[in-house]
């Protein structure tokens, strides 16, 4: 018999479609259950037709989703949801005014991998946000990642170009296997370059996520993965027992 005072996950999803459906699985795999009856209920909505949200971001115009995002937070509440989640950073940028036209309230997603970073190894410790151009235009991951101690980098732009953007791309198309090798080679390049041993490198985009990269080390650099730190955040929420992470810094999660 189901709780009528569980709370209820509303997913505000189909940005894209399979990045949602990967935030499902990770709410499953993230959750220290035995029995279905010890996972987080969710209601989803899955609505790929939501605008454009690079477009109006770097100023090159288009609709905009709130509207779209607005009916569907209506889904959810005439579901009877009691919190909500976006399974995409990008839309984090409008955050604010989508939290002002509902009552429920929001986990979101940059406080969720600042939570699952926790305090920093080591003074000036940098998260390095794979990301889309909008999402690193907007900013909206610099104030959670400050209040923990970290800074927000950007990758090098010959990473975003060559590696990062193409392969989002790629897993929109459904070309998984080619999206893995662009980025597989981008985090090589990062490892190179960028980063320092007490540094993270974020998969800042849920499409990103989809690639099972949070399981590979390349050249000792550390990932997380914002999907990941989502779901934590969301079971962490409904206070349903989570399963032991396996962070990618010191002190991660805790």
């Amino acid at each position: 018999m189901s709780d009528p005072d569980r709370p209820l996950l509303g997913v505000l999803g189909g940005m894209g479609p399979l990045a949602t459906a990967e935030f499902l699985r990770r709410l499953v795999l993230e959750a220290d259950a035995v029995h279905d009856a010890d996972h987080l209920p969710v209601a989803v909505w899955g609505d790929p037709r939501v605008p454009d949200r690079v477009g109006p971001i770097l100023g090159r115009g288009g609709p905009g989703p709130v509207p779209a995002l607005v009916a569907g937070i209506r889904r959810l509440e005439t579901a009877g949801a009691t919190f909500l989640a976006m399974p995409c950073n990008t839309v984090h940028h409008w955050l604010d005014e989508l939290q002002a036209a509902t009552p429920l309230p929001f986990v979101p997603i940059a406080d969720a991998v600042a939570d699952a970073l926790g305090e920093p190894p080591a003074p000036g410790a940098a998260a390095l946000l794979l990301a889309t151009r909008a999402t690193l235009a907007s900013g909206f991951y610099r104030a959670p990642l400050a209040r923990r101690g970290w800074t927000a980098a950007d990758p090098p732009d010959e990473v975003l170009e060559r590696d990062v953007l193409p392969a989002i791309a790629d897993v929109k198309r459904g070309r998984l296997g080619a999206a893995r090798e662009r980025m597989l080679r981008g985090l090589q390049a990062c490892a190179r370059r960028a980063l320092r041993p007490h540094d993270v490198a974020v998969l800042a985009c849920t499409e990103l996520s989809t690639l099972g990269l949070d399981e590979v080390r390349v050249d000792g650099l550390h990932l997380l993965d914002a999907t990941v730190a989502l779901a934590r955040a969301c079971l962490r929420h409904a206070q349903v027992p989570l399963r032991a992470a396996a962070g990618p810094a010191r002190g991660a999660d805790r």
